[in-house]
């Protein structure tokens, strides 16, 4: 059930967290609950089941027969199997002590103060938990666009130890059963000292780190403020727009960065060096082992000094973290491009230090794909009906900029029928590579821009290359450049492909536009696209194309627009590459939560408890029908549908950061890595 957990956390982080308003018990490692004998001052209930305690909550409560029960930070988690993450049904049962004096009016009035919407609550109700005063009362809601309804018990045990019990229900499933088994379970709950804090934190030294790896859900560029500028100390030290510091890609939305770091700590401390248009940032959140994340920060946009450093402190932290998530929203003080240069993680040493061969989530040493299922197959799911070899063929050989490459920022690829390469460069134009020679081409050869951001060949070997200024298509000798004037939606194109009757799809900033070798047909949101710009384009068997966007997926068939997001099975909104399988089966690579498929039917997730990882950055299928995906940090991976199979720098590779892969038609592979150079593997 842990990935319920997960779940449940961060749905009800809002409702969990502001419910308490206290620093709960800190304690070096989690101690697990247990049972314990009966109170002789507790009213036990037959109808229910065995005695829980909460050592770090501070209580003891009879679990109800046939639900699961989790429990972490003192809180637990009491839910049917079939519950739903948003609006139960679901037992929540928090303790632990406070830093200030808390009465149940205060929180009461927390707990009001956790909906972002209208909270209706009944009047207070006087009740006694084993012994101490406390309020009940009704209330009615909604927990993420889902209308929930329940009750909830506030009891002030002392003046700094605290206690609230929820539940949780849909409101056609709330009727008088529930409302006396809620009765039923208050009956049974005893209160208990909290564990105490660990004293040896109190004589470690503190280490302070910068973030290894990052990845976010937009980047302004693949390189020029890109997520991983964001990692290492700071080092753009003036208040400016410097391409040193990450940025999202447009420049009044809401967006997040997430950052990981070599080494668990216990927090004490996270600092925020911005140097743009600070400060911008709405919330902070930290990732613990189990990567729940923790909020530890929010606020309101308000422009303050520039260069400037947020400092947050975390006090009495009883977990560990290891990777910061930062949300920023531009949108409020209509300041472009809110920039972050690094971020320091400051805490006492943890139980864990990562080793970034392996996927952000998972420790060193462990076989990530075999925790489950059968030989790394997930445990329940389609399993994406792939179909190919156990191993591939082959071995890695590379290309580097003393090889002949005219720039080290490779933005784009792509295979022509002659088995050449074409290679679209951040700044200087294309190339050809074919016998190990280069041909370079740039705007002095007729090349409409010289930064590419997409490439793609027809069937007749034309290429077409999508820049930041236009489309160029290139037949051997000349060039023809098409930009709005020609009829293209926008001139800022960012992804390129051709459909089996040879039709061009260009995503642009604004939407997409579609060239039949005549003229031009554009969609935009209007027509049902799900949001602008499109970032990856691809077709599926049933002559349906699909766009990727940062909001979800769309996908247009006949005339017909359909959109799909998280509530519909996608992992997360934001999606950077889109592959379809020879089974016809349709794979998301999201940014920043692993890969999704769909089969038509049913989605499936994959991320690092699969063998994966969470940062997958582009998608390609070999010849022998195995899903090939790079990423951010971890390298490449190949899955053959009932494993993967991953390489890294440990492994010879230039780099683990890739972002582009492209399959040739001698059935090798090509990846480009960010720090430069280019990857082959094939025989």
């Amino acid at each position: 059930m842990k990935n319920r957990t997960l779940t449940y956390l961060s749905v009800l982080l809002v409702l969990v967290l502001l419910t308490m308003s206290c620093n709960l018990p800190l304690g070096k490692s989690k101690k697990p609950a247990e049972t314990q004998e009966p109170n002789t001052h507790v009213k036990l209930n037959k109808n229910l089941g065995d005695l829980y305690r909460s050592n770090e909550g501070g209580y003891s409560f009879q679990v109800i027969p046939d639900y699961e029960i989790e429990e972490t930070w003192g809180i637990s988690y009491m839910y049917p199997t079939d519950a739903d993450p948003d609006a139960g049904p679901m037992f929540i049962l928090i303790g632990g002590m406070n830093e200030v004096e808390k009465t149940f009016d205060d929180l009461k009035n927390d707990f009001a103060d956790g909906f972002d919407g209208e909270l209706k609550l009944s009047k207070d109700k006087k009740v006694k938990i084993d012994g101490k005063e406390g309020v009940k009362v009704e209330y009615e809601a909604v927990n993420n666009g889902k209308e929930v309804v329940g009750q909830a018990i506030f009891v002030a045990v002392t003046p700094y130890q605290v206690f609230s019990l929820i539940d949780l229900y849909p409101p056609k499933q709330y009727g008088s059963k529930e409302k006396k088994l809620f009765d039923e379970v208050s009956e049974t709950i005893s209160f208990h000292d909290p564990t105490v804090a660990d004293p040896s934190l109190t004589t470690a030294e503190i280490i302070s780190q910068y973030a290894y790896y990052a990845f976010a859900s937009s980047e302004y560029d693949f390189d020029r403020n890109a997520a991983h500028q964001a990692t290492g100390a700071p080092d753009t030290l003036d208040c400016g727009d410097y391409e040193t510091a990450w940025s999202s890609l447009e420049k009044f939305s809401e967006d997040w960065i997430e950052l990981g770091y070599v080494e668990s700590v216990y927090p004490t401390e996270v600092r925020i060096f911005m140097n743009h248009t600070p400060n911008q940032i709405v919330k902070v959140e930290l990732v613990d082992l189990e990567w729940n994340y923790r909020t530890i920060y929010s606020g309101n946009p308000e422009m303050t000094e520039c260069p400037y450093v947020l400092a947050i402190p975390v006090n009495n932290a009883d977990y560990e973290a290891i990777a910061v998530r930062i949300t920023v929203d531009q949108s409020q003080l209509n300041l472009p491009w809110a920039q972050i240069d690094a971020v320091e993680l400051s805490g006492y040493p943890g139980s864990m230090s990562v080793s970034f061969e392996d996927p952000p989530g998972t420790t060193g040493g462990e076989d990530p794909g075999n925790q489950g299922g059968s030989a790394g197959q997930p445990s329940s799911g389609p399993g994406g009906g792939i179909v190919a070899p156990e191993t591939a063929s082959g071995f890695w050989d590379f290309i580097r900029v003393e090889d002949g490459m005219a720039d080290p920022i490779v933005r784009a690829l792509a295979a022509a029928p002659d088995g050449s390469l074409w290679i679209g460069y951040g700044n200087k134009g294309i190339a050809n590579l074919k016998n190990g020679k280069f041909t370079n081409y740039t705007t002095e050869q007729g090349l409409t821009a010289n930064g590419v951001t997409s490439l793609a060949v027809d069937p007749d070997g034309i290429l077409w290359i999508g820049t930041t200024w236009g489309i160029s298509r290139f037949d051997g000798n000349k060039f023809t450049n098409y930009l709005t004037d020609q009829g293209l939606l926008s001139n800022d194109v960012k992804s390129l492909a051709i459909d089996r009757d040879g039709n061009l799809w260009a995503g642009v900033s604004s939407g997409v536009s579609r060239y039949d070798g005549s003229s031009w047909k554009n969609y935009t949101m209007d027509d049902g696209l799900i949001d602008k710009p499109v970032v990856d384009i691809a077709f599926d068997y049933q002559n349906g194309v699909w766009f990727a966007t940062k909001s979800g997926v769309s996908r247009l068939k006949d005339g017909v627009w359909t959109s799909f997001t998280e509530a519909d099975g996608l992992s997360y909104k934001s999606v950077n590459s889109i592959a379809v399988t020879f089974d016809g089966t349709v794979w998301f690579a999201t940014a920043g939560q692993g890969v999704s498929s769909y089969d038509g039917n049913s989605w499936q997730v994959y991320r690092s408890d699969q063998g994966l990882t969470y940062t997958p950055r582009d998608m390609a299928v070999a010849d022998d029908g195995a899903l090939w995906i790079t990423s951010d940090g971890t390298g490449v991976f190949r899955f053959n549908g009932n494993s993967f199979k991953n390489w890294s720098t440990g492994d010879g590779l230039l780099s683990s950061w890739i972002d582009l892969i492209t399959v040739a038609p001698d059935g090798s592979i090509w990846v480009n890595f960010k720090e430069g150079g280019l990857g082959r593997f094939g025989n």
